[in-house]
C-alpha cells in the first residue's frame, strides 16, 4: 500500500513537471511569435534646398531676340576708316595700317553672319536700361593681318559707360574675320562699326 502510494506521489510529480515545462515551452513559443513593433528610425529633418548663387556678373542682359528687354535694332555695315590720303600710315601703337587694298577685310560669312553673331551675344547693361539709355555706339577697331579685332575704341555715342565698355566687349569678341589683302600679302586695317542700342 505504501508503495502504491509512492507510486502515485512519484507519478503525479512527474505529471506536474512535464506540465509546468510545456507551459513554458509555450510560453518561449509565445515571447518569439509575439509581434514586437520595431523601432522606427526618425526621418531626417527635412532641409531646405541651398539657394543659388546671386548672379555675379557684370549687370547685364543677353538681348536675344524682339521678346527681350533690350535689343539692338540695327548693326550698320562696317567701313573702313582712313587716315589721310596716303596707301597706308602708321598708328600710335607702331602698326601700319592701309588705307588703300587689293581686297578688303571681310567677316567669314558675310555681314548677314556678322549681325546675327552680334545680336546673340551682345548684352544690354541693366544700369544703361534703368537710366533709359539709347542710341547708336561707333566702335573702331582694326582688322589685323591673321584677321584679329584689335584696339576696338568708341568713335561716337551715348556717354553711358556701361553702354560703351559692352559695345567694346562684344566687337573684341568677335570672331576671325579674312584679313585684308594688299600685292597678295595680308595687310592691316582700320574699319568701324554702328551698333545701336534700342529699348522695347
Amino acid at each position: 500500500m505504501t508503495k502504491n502510494i509512492m507510486t502515485l506521489i512519484l507519478v503525479a510529480f512527474f505529471a506536474i513537471s512535464c506540465g509546468s515545462s510545456d507551459s513554458s515551452d509555450e510560453e518561449s513559443d509565445d515571447m518569439i511569435n509575439e509581434d514586437v513593433p520595431m523601432e522606427t528610425m526618425p526621418d531626417p529633418p527635412m532641409t531646405e534646398e541651398p539657394l543659388s548663387e546671386p548672379h555675379t556678373e557684370e549687370d547685364v542682359d543677353p538681348m536675344e531676340g524682339a521678346d527681350a528687354d533690350g535689343s539692338v535694332a540695327n548693326v550698320g555695315d562696317p567701313q573702313m576708316m582712313k587716315n589721310d590720303g596716303s596707301d597706308y600710315y602708321t598708328n600710335e601703337d607702331g602698326m601700319i595700317i592701309h588705307n588703300v587694298m587689293d581686297v578688303k577685310p571681310s567677316y567669314i560669312g558675310g555681314e548677314e553672319e556678322m549681325d546675327k553673331w552680334i545680336a546673340k551675344n551682345i548684352s544690354y547693361p541693366s544700369s544703361a536700361r534703368r537710366d533709359n539709355v539709347e542710341g547708336t555706339m561707333v566702335v573702331s577697331f582694326i582688322i589685323d593681318k591673321d584677321g584679329n579685332i584689335v584696339n576696338p575704341e568708341i568713335e561716337s555715342g551715348p556717354e553711358n559707360e556701361a553702354l560703351r565698355e559692352e559695345a567694346k566687349r562684344v566687337i573684341s569678341e568677335m570672331p576671325k574675320w579674312q584679313a585684308g589683302m594688299k600685292n597678295g600679302d595680308p595687310v592691316n586695317a582700320k574699319y568701324k562699326l554702328p551698333i545701336t542700342f534700342k529699348l522695347q
